[in-house]
């Protein structure tokens, strides 16, 4: 915001107030216009929905909204005095008994969250409170990195998973970000979400640019299906298992020679850049489906990946 400031941007503080005009076309109401004084001559031209999981355009106009079957929770806290034994300075996640867990390096201090079956929480205590601080105690994964730690925030909740929002444009409106759909907190995708498709919205403003509103919205939807899939085979165990595999081969002659191939594509498609491209992507499922079950019926590992589902 302050960079946004500095190069410019007019800011005005104050909650917006969206009405229906007429069909689709929305207006700000009479007092958040007279919030911006004379800066407006009138209406604003596009109004842009960036309200996060408050999702106000999609609320107020009744959009079609595709939920996800998964039903989990996520319950996250800060703390001071995490214990990094390695990789001081990378995000570390961790397996649970019946979900995941974050531990999130920042200044000062360390963002710890965990993630499960709402259900399944529910058996450590009836508030976020009891449910986080009981499931840390017990997770033999989490705790002994948590043993000399100590929270020094609140427990912050999301439980709204996958939603995707069917239209991200009207007539003088559009949405970006988590307002348009978010899907899991497993490789901060959100984050990269609402960083990059902002600059497409621009984009389809921009009248020397051959794109629309509409070619944002396809490019939108092609992005969540790509991250649909990393999140899936991250559910269901074969991330994991193709993870344990690739310690083990590529540690052969043939291993050698490809890893640095197979390493450059995975992380170029979990820092987003490769979720277009159609190889990568391709590779991702190839070495995690049939590559793996080959590699199972021909006896060259024995990690069976349901066992490691979550």
């Amino acid at each position: 915001l302050n960079t946004a400031i500095n190069n410019g941007t007019f800011v005005v503080s104050g909650r917006a107030h969206i009405v229906v005009k007429e069909g689709e076309k929305l207006e700000l109401d009479k007092e958040t216009l007279a919030l911006f004084g004379d800066f407006f001559s009138g209406q604003p031209d596009l109004i842009i929905d960036a309200s996060g999981r408050k999702r106000l355009i999609p609320n107020l106009l009744k959009l079609e909204t595709q939920t996800g079957k998964r039903k989990d929770k996520a319950l996250f806290a800060h703390f001071e005095g995490v214990e990094f034994s390695q990789g001081i300075g990378n995000i570390h996640m961790h397996m649970c008994e019946k979900g995941w867990s974050w531990r999130i390096p920042l200044q000062g201090k360390t963002s710890v969250g965990i993630v499960a079956d709402r259900n399944y929480l529910a058996e450590f205590g009836t508030n976020n409170e009891d449910q986080y601080d009981n499931f840390i105690k017990q997770d033999t994964r989490l705790s002994p990195f948590l043993k000399d730690a100590k929270r020094i925030s609140g427990i912050q909740q999301y439980s709204n998973y996958q939603m995707e929002t069917a239209k991200l444009y009207g007539p003088n409106w559009v949405l970006a970000g988590d307002t348009a759909g978010f899907l899991d907190p497993v490789f901060s995708s959100g984050l990269y979400l609402a960083m990059t498709n902002p600059i497409r919205i621009a984009k389809a403003l921009d009248e020397s640019e051959d794109y629309q509103l509409l070619d944002y919205q396809k490019d939108w939807n092609q992005e969540l299906t790509s991250w649909k899939k990393m999140i899936e085979i991250w559910y269901n165990g074969r991330l994991f298992s193709t993870y344990l595999v690739g310690q083990d081969r590529m540690k052969t002659l043939i291993g050698r020679k490809i890893e640095p191939h197979v390493v450059k594509h995975f992380t170029r498609i979990f820092t987003g850049e490769a979720v277009h491209s159609q190889y990568s992507m391709w590779l991702l499922k190839f070495m995690s489906g049939n590559l793996l079950d080959l590699m199972k019926r021909t006896g060259m590992h024995h990690h069976n990946y349901q066992s490691l589902a979550i």
